[in-house]
């Protein structure tokens, strides 16, 4: 028993002792937050989404990221997607859209969709969604 509490009382002292020469030396840890955010490229294809689509751009619209695109490949809708499209790009800067390239004979539309949107986005990081998620303001963060 009294080993232990010789033990206990070395280790207790050894974590002052350190926690003194931390405190006086003046060394902190250096903050982890990036200097500059990178850019972040969010790629939405979508067809015949425009229920969807509307309710996940107004989600983004709530993401505060400094750096930060939104592009949407139509992928030929037949639906009221271009109207919601337009609107958006013309209330947020942020929002671009296109309307897709026909599909060639060796692609699946959604895939060819996501590659269409990779080539056109600028960003460091690239997240890509579908039409059909809502996010909460601080998802990118």
């Amino acid at each position: 028993m009294e080993v232990l509490a010789i033990f206990i009382v070395l280790f207790l002292g050894l974590r002052v002792m350190i926690s003194l020469v931390n405190l006086l030396s003046g060394l902190h840890l250096a903050d982890n937050k990036p200097a500059a955010f990178p850019k972040v490229s969010v790629l939405i294809p979508a067809r015949n989404e425009e229920v969807a689509l509307g309710v996940l751009l107004t989600g983004l619209q709530q993401v505060q990221y400094p750096e930060l695109e939104i592009i949407v490949c139509d992928d030929h809708s037949s639906d009221n997607t271009e109207e919601i499209l337009n609107w958006f790009s013309g209330e947020d800067d942020r929002v671009h859209w296109f309307l897709g390239e026909k599909l060639p004979d060796d692609w699946l539309g959604k895939n060819f969709a996501c590659h269409q949107l990779a080539q056109k986005a600028i960003g460091k990081y690239l997240i890509f969604l579908d039409a059909d998620v809502e996010l909460s303001p601080d998802t990118i963060s």
